[in-house]
């Protein structure tokens, strides 16, 4: 599916971070949440060719992505450090797919389907200090369990204030499901 139509079909979303540092340790969560729903209607030719209905699909997708890791501080000075973190990620999909007809099918059908997908994953995190305020955080991992294998990495820019940070970021999350 190309983004023009993930766009188009975005109803909702939701991301969301969270971390505590304690001395050389820390602990982070991270949570993404997504709704989608498209819906299209075709003409259907029946056996033998000589009716058609139109068919109606409505589709709705909604999930969560949630990140639990903890991290020791390989390396740091003033401004600037290294982490190396575990910790697991949970993938929850909820997908709801209507069918109705016009004529003789009028009628709708409903499939449901739901996954949860637990991974255990292992990565870096840090930042690259340009100035007492301006910083580069980056973060990557990588991880399997639930699914063959699920990598995410991230990196941009940020500002620090006195109480707090703000940073844009591109980042990149991705599942290999295999035929799954």
């Amino acid at each position: 599916v190309d983004a023009d139509k993930v766009l188009d079909a975005l109803q909702f979303t939701l991301m969301a971070s969270l971390e505590a540092r304690w001395g050389d340790w820390s602990v982070f969560t991270d949570v993404i949440y997504l709704d989608l729903a498209d819906d299209e209607s075709k003409s259907v030719a029946l056996p033998g060719g000589r009716f058609s209905t139109v068919l109606d699909a409505d589709l709705a997708l909604s999930g969560w992505v949630w990140t639990l890791a903890g991290g020791y501080t390989l390396w740091r000075n003033e401004r600037s450090y290294l982490d190396l973190l575990a910790g697991a990620r949970l993938l929850a999909l909820d997908t709801d797919l209507k069918l109705t007809g016009t004529g003789p099918f009028e009628r709708g059908r409903k499939v449901s389907s739901s996954v949860d997908l637990w991974d255990g994953i292992v990565g870096a995190t840090g930042r690259v200090a340009l100035s007492d305020r301006w910083f580069v955080p980056y973060y990557g991992d990588i991880g399997a369990g639930g699914s063959d294998s699920t990598w995410q990495v991230a990196a941009g820019v940020g500002y620090a204030f006195d109480w707090g940070e703000v940073m844009l970021l591109y980042r990149h999350l991705e599942y290999d499901q295999g035929d799954d």
